[in-house]
């Protein structure tokens, strides 16, 4: 199951001081086609029903002494999402057969991918090279699908296919289905959670979908849903919840996993 929104990956192993100074040029993809990547003030939007978190940091207590954070994902849109609470982290990404691991339900699905990644993670020599530093090492890992119908949606494989998933968007809302887990490596305690949002679209145009699937981003999005797309926007009626969780990483609910794992 892909990264939602965005699957936008950053160089992989690389310290991250401020990637939101780092999020030139134009998105890695096969097909190499220009992409405008993801800005802060999209990250929170006028029709969302949930709290408006741009302004939310997270600050570990004094308490807790040292903190360091890995970030298991190359999502250039998670990377944005936690860079602006304010956390310096390093990114590490997982290698697994993501394919290998179904479950009916999306709930289920998206925990245990974030579980296994949290789990391919504490394999590699990079996380137990940070872990074997001075201080606590939070982990963070998280999946994210979208869900139609009663149906989980992966990357549309053909045009046909997109037009079908985009055009059923205005016959009955999408939801986003995030799992968020928070592993403290010091203590080997897990923290998750669910992040939810349901997107409601009004009827999309045959030429707005078709022009959605012509610059071809959606191809490369659970789903094809480009909820931050400016062409789709006349069409969008509400986002219940917060647009971070549909973009892959509602920051209300990973600041709390965060200040959790922490806690003894």
């Amino acid at each position: 199951t892909p990264p939602l929104v965005r699957c936008l990956p950053l160089r992989s192993f690389l310290r991250i001081r401020n990637p939101l100074r780092a999020q030139g040029g134009t998105r890695s993809h096969p097909k190499a086609m220009a992409f405008q990547l993801p800005k802060l003030e999209d990250t929170d939007h006028s029709l969302q029903t949930g709290p408006k978190a741009a302004g939310l940091r997270w600050t570990p207590p004094a308490s807790a002494g040292p903190v360091s954070v890995i970030l298991g994902s190359k999502s250039a849109t998670r990377n944005l999402l936690l860079s602006s609470l304010g956390v310096e982290y390093k990114v590490i990404t997982p290698d697994i057969d993501e394919k290998a691991i179904r479950f009916d339900s999306p709930d289920q699905l998206v925990l245990a991918l974030a579980h296994a990644k949290a789990d391919a993670l504490l394999e590699r020599d990079e996380v137990k090279e940070v872990n074997g530093g001075v201080g606590t090492v939070l982990l963070v890992t998280c999946d994210q699908v979208v869900v139609h119908e009663d149906k989980i949606l992966e990357k549309p494989e053909s045009k046909d296919e997109a037009e079908r998933f985009i055009k059923g968007y205005g016959r009955a809302p999408c939801s986003t289905v995030g799992g968020i887990v928070v592993t403290n490596l010091s203590t080997g305690r897990r923290f998750e959670s669910l992040d939810r949002a349901s997107i409601h679209f009004r009827e999309i145009p045959d030429e707005v979908a078709k022009g959605l699937i012509e610059a071809g981003d959606v191809f490369y999005c659970a789903g094809g849903l480009m909820v931050e797309a400016p062409e789709i926007q006349p069409f969008l009626v509400k986002i219940e919840g917060s647009m971070d969780s549909v973009m892959g990483l509602g920051r209300s609910v990973t600041a709390d996993l965060l200040t959790r794992a922490l806690e003894p």
